[in-house]
């Protein structure tokens, strides 16, 4: 490879990192953000919907993130009564992450008047994964 190459190759590659660390640095922030709202006793409905809006948004631009903005994705539907919404978000989160006893709990919960073979389901791998925490289940 000739030295002009290898350089258009070492400029390409360092614009690609350094736009991954404008989008991690973006998403940290978003995420930082949202905690804050999450963390608000009585946060009003127009911040909560901004902060999902972010954390749905940061979600678009990193999905490999793991599940934490999930996690705080859920957790703003269920403050904003969208039960619903935060079932199907705990879903995704255990389909990436099944040992993630904290979500199975809450599906447990979410479920139990609306899909019981799902709570049932839910209940079984949380006595799994953290049988103390399964007796908190009702």
């Amino acid at each position: 490879m000739s030295v002009p190459a290898q350089r258009v190759v070492v400029v390409v590659v360092a614009v690609l990192a350094a736009a991954w660390l404008l989008i991690s640095y973006g998403n940290s922030h978003t995420i930082r953000q949202v905690q804050i709202v999450a963390a608000d006793r009585n946060p009003s409905p127009a911040r909560l919907e901004s902060a999902l809006r972010d954390v749905r948004s940061g979600q678009t631009l990193d999905p490999s993130r793991g599940t934490e903005s999930l996690s705080y994705q859920a957790s703003l539907e269920i403050r904003r009564g969208r039960l619903p919404e935060a079932l199907k978000t705990l879903q995704e989160i255990v389909k990436r992450e099944p040992d993630t006893a904290e979500a199975w709990f809450l599906i447990a919960q979410l479920s139990r008047a609306s899909d019981p073979a799902l709570s049932a389901r839910a209940r079984a791998q949380l006595v799994r994964l953290d049988p103390q925490e399964a007796r908190r289940v009702r």
